[in-house]
């Protein structure tokens, strides 16, 4: 078929089941007589393109396009990117969050690919921070985490009012899973902080758009005990949670220096500022 189904699973207290995701599966083998390269000689340039990709993601791009191995569109990098392994996922999130707009279009196409249909929201971030590291810039994380928010709201329309509180909700997660497991971050927020900054978020209580749905009281405070409990992402270096996943005080900023310790977070989401413009509530 046109597509792979993968298998994630990670290890949960609460016994979450393993989560299994279609992405596109390769078709290059059947174009090697159209492009000159015999099956080898393939091999031979992804095996370069992935050393090199873990110096200059851009300069493995291009030299794919050139060699003919990738099409000059973006959906076809974004593929390259889902199914090719051992890339480093560090340069992968360093290349998905550059601003350019060819970079911002594979990162649209790299989001379209993945099935977040029908998945509990904790999930499909879990997931989905486990495809890449995130990189340190806070314009870069609002770049992946808008287009993560806008997907999920798309394919899961009954679950937030529109993309902006998905977002809101994804921000703040990840500013409570560095909060928790930082080793840098020692006044730890607390759950009614975590619950309260969530709900008073301006995406949450700011207009009229914000009536419809989203997730209730309870469920804010259990996502607090599940992210405290078990970091999203994997354990990195001997440090669990950091949003780069170094090991050094830098990860822990998120703007201006100032760290998530010192900043509020509903300052931090600034939501209005955010505005993804794309309605999810159900028709």
């Amino acid at each position: 078929g046109a597509y792979a189904e993968i298998e994630y699973a990670w290890d949960d207290p609460a016994g979450s089941p393993t989560l299994c995701i279609a992405v596109p599966r390769r078709d290059s083998e059947d174009n090697d007589a159209e492009d000159g390269y015999d099956a080898a000689e393939k091999q031979r340039l992804d095996e370069d393109a992935r050393r090199m990709f873990g110096d200059n993601p851009e300069r493995a791009v291009l030299y794919l396009m050139q060699q003919g191995q990738l099409e000059r569109d973006p959906v076809s990098v974004a593929r390259w990117l889902l199914t090719t392994p051992g890339l480093p996922k560090a340069r992968v999130g360093e290349y998905l969050s550059q601003s350019s707009d060819f970079n911002e279009r594979v990162l649209q196409a790299y989001v379209a690919e993945l099935a977040f249909a029908d998945m509990d929201f904790e999930g499909a971030l879990r997931y989905f921070l486990s495809l890449f590291r995130l990189p340190d810039e806070a314009q870069q994380i609002d770049r992946v985490l808008l287009q993560f928010a806008a997907r999920f709201c798309e394919e899961n329309a009954a679950v937030f009012a529109n993309a902006d509180q998905a977002y809101t909700l994804a921000y703040a997660t990840l500013l409570l899973n560095t909060d928790a497991h930082h080793p840098l971050v020692k006044d730890k927020m607390s759950k009614a902080s975590f619950v309260r900054n969530v709900l008073e978020a301006p995406a949450v209580v700011g207009d009229s758009d914000s009536e419809g749905p989203f997730p209730s009281r309870e469920y804010l405070e259990q996502l607090y005990d599940r992210i405290v409990a078990q970091s999203l992402v994997p354990k990195i270096g001997g440090v669990r949670g950091e949003v780069s996943g170094n090991a050094d005080e830098a990860d822990v900023e998120v703007s201006n220096g100032a760290t998530v310790a010192q900043l509020p977070l509903e300052q931090m989401l600034r939501s209005e500022e955010r505005r993804v413009g794309k309605e999810c509530r159900s028709r």
